[in-house]
């Protein structure tokens, strides 16, 4: 059964709010080279500490942004799905909440994606899959890029 926690405030960001995931598998920025000290691997947890962008008795955020994939050469149905969860969940990599595909070969994708997460100590886990995988052109490149607009108390 699922829990919930009541939240009495709602508060926005005024100007843009700071980017907290960000990665792309072409370049390697943020899988294999750290983007602002941390990695995403690909099928794995990372968890995200954003205690400096919320105050201590925040208890959700509001990620928004997007997703990316630039499809290689080759054959394939490039498929991006991505995860948020509390860091005490034990929620298993499968259950995605934001997915884009691109089937064709050199074709590309750009899909919005927008989610609240449950925030634990300034903390929570993001995670990232796709069933193919390996250095572009060959395959595909992927990307995730979300930026904090809300959270709550």
């Amino acid at each position: 059964m699922t829990k919930w926690r009541q939240s009495s405030e709602i508060h926005t960001a005024v100007k843009e709010g700071p980017t907290v995931i960000f990665f792309n598998s072409a370049t390697g920025l943020g899988i294999t080279t750290p983007w602002d000290g941390k990695t995403f691997a690909r099928g794995a947890w990372t968890s995200v500490d954003v205690s400096q962008h919320i105050p201590a008795d925040a208890n959700a955020i509001f990620l928004q942004g997007i997703l990316i994939i630039t499809h290689g050469v080759n054959n394939e149905v490039a498929d991006l799905q991505v995860s948020l969860r509390a860091s005490s969940s034990n929620l298993s990599m499968g259950n995605y909440i934001g997915q884009v595909v691109e089937p064709h070969i050199g074709g590309s994708q750009r899909s919005p994606f927008a989610s609240w997460v449950p925030v634990e100590n300034g903390r929570f886990d993001f995670g990232w899959f796709t069933p193919t995988y390996g250095p572009h052109p060959m395959w595909s490149s992927y990307g995730v890029n979300l930026v904090i607009q809300a959270f709550t108390r």
